[in-house]
């Protein structure tokens, strides 16, 4: 009978321990995963004047040239028309370097 009980002991015991375990690895994992920080699009200081747009289409239309991507070269095309016409520039008679 004393067998028994001590077996049995030690069989709760272990499960209590298994279970004390599993809350202590939940409680650690809920805890930690915490997100504190919500980032507003006001946190971002984008200035669109601060861009230049020409040099940044221009490397697109390059990069696209080198890759053999004629979708973007098109797409970056035209926007890189789009922006000469801004400053005056007719892209017709524009030569990329």
């Amino acid at each position: 009978m004393f067998l028994f009980y001590l077996s049995y002991s030690i069989l709760h015991l272990t499960s209590v321990l298994t279970i004390v375990r599993f809350l202590f690895l939940l409680c650690i994992f809920i805890t930690s995963c915490s997100h504190k920080n919500d980032p507003q699009p006001s946190d971002t200081l984008f200035k669109d004047s601060q861009k230049n747009w020409i040099d940044i289409y221009a490397n697109e239309l390059q990069i696209a040239l080198d890759n053999e991507d004629t979708e973007a070269f098109y797409f970056f095309w035209e926007e890189y028309k789009k922006e000469l016409n801004k400053i005056g520039v007719d892209p017709n008679i524009v030569i990329l370097e």
